[in-house]
């Protein structure tokens, strides 16, 4: 398990998704990472998945900001991404399963701050 790790409310898919955002307080176009651990509904590692990050504001007219995650090994995968605005957002990790299995699962609720 992740050391500070969350874990997303539900099974979706039937997978389990723990999270870790660093820093913890994200800013606005400050370096954000993203690091997830997948689990199937026994327990065992989702290796290989085809996977992005979605995060969204949460007042409509906004684009999304998108980027893919990197297979770091062993059920593990990496984001990096730079929030674009102060505000509300939300995280989602979207993709396909080694298997072709579409997931899209809601991971984090966010408040970005601007600094400075």
């Amino acid at each position: 398990m992740l050391p500070a790790c969350r874990e997303a409310e539900g099974i979706v898919d039937n997978l389990r998704v723990q999270w870790v955002l660093t820093p913890s307080a994200p800013a606005v176009n400050g370096a954000s990472a993203l690091e997830i651990v997948l689990h199937d509904a026994e327990g065992a590692l989702v290796l290989d998945a085809d996977l992005d990050l979605e995060a969204h504001m949460t007042h409509p007219g906004m684009a999304p900001v998108i980027v893919p995650f990197i297979v770091a090994g062993e059920g593990r995968y990496l984001a990096d991404v730079a929030f674009t605005m102060s505000g509300d957002w939300v995280v989602f990790v979207s993709g396909r399963l080694h298997d072709g299995r579409v997931v899209r699962q809601r991971v984090a609720d966010l408040v970005v701050r601007n600094v400075g």
